[in-house]
């Protein structure tokens, strides 16, 4: 298994496809927080993926985020308008695309807040401040080439910049006869993750405490949610 990232290349083109879907989708959308740019059908389909993923994590005190593939910021959005948040005195929000970014921007001025254009396997590791709490919805759901390996890299890297929680959602089921989910070997479309592989990809991560659940927001699939709180075992 290789362990540097730049050395696949085929993963630059293949989230190059990626980036090149989402900017489409952006600029077909009504507004940047459009929540089907990032194919989530209905707005309140958003909330319910941040809830799962947000679901038992202590938030009522002060926050420091990193959001991997933040979007224009509707994560954020979301905890601004939440009860019982404690103040967020550091975000940053990592997204491939650029016009996310400036949109991003453009919807949020606040102190401590940035948002920084780049693939987040690609950016040096001592570019990032560790934060308590690393967040990625729906950035590992698109399936590239050699998934698996992609997956388990980008995942113990979530890690290594981490020093409290790590949360992210995998498509883990999918309903045969779904329309949503003819093509998901095609690069940059939705991958769906045998859970018996996520199973064996948990079992070998060291030091830390893992908890899934597993949630049916769209009736035609289903998401399992992780958190990885470092430090722990059990």
């Amino acid at each position: 298994m290789s362990s540097d990232p730049k050395n696949n290349g085929f993963w630059q083109k293949n989230l190059d496809q990626v980036r090149q879907y989402y900017s489409e989708r952006l600029q077909n959308a009504v507004e940047a927080k459009d929540p089907t740019i990032l194919a989530q059908r209905h707005t309140d389909d958003a909330k319910k993926f941040f809830e799962c993923l947000l679901d038992g994590i202590d938030l009522t005190g002060p926050l420091s985020i990193l959001d991997i593939g933040c979007g224009t910021g509707n994560l954020l959005e979301h905890l601004n308008n939440r009860t019982n948040v404690g103040k967020i005195e550091r975000y940053v929000g990592i997204d491939l695309l650029p016009e996310f970014i400036d949109q991003a921007n453009m919807r949020f001025d606040d102190d401590g807040l940035k948002f920084v254009c780049g693939n987040f396997l690609e950016l040096p590791l001592e570019s990032f401040e560790k934060c308590p709490l690393v967040l990625a919805c729906g950035v590992l759901v698109h399936h590239v080439q050699d998934y698996e390996n992609y997956l388990t890299i980008f995942i113990r890297r979530m890690m290594e910049v981490s020093k409290g929680i790590v949360a992210f959602n995998l498509i883990t089921a999918v309903d045969t006869d779904s329309l949503n989910y003819d093509s998901t070997n095609i690069i940059g479309r939705p991958r769906v993750l045998n859970k018996t592989i996520l199973d064996d990809l948990l079992g070998s991560l060291e030091n830390c405490s893992i908890r899934c659940c597993d949630h049916r927001i769209f009736p035609d699939a289903v998401d399992t949610f992780v958190q990885i709180t470092l430090g722990k075992q059990g």
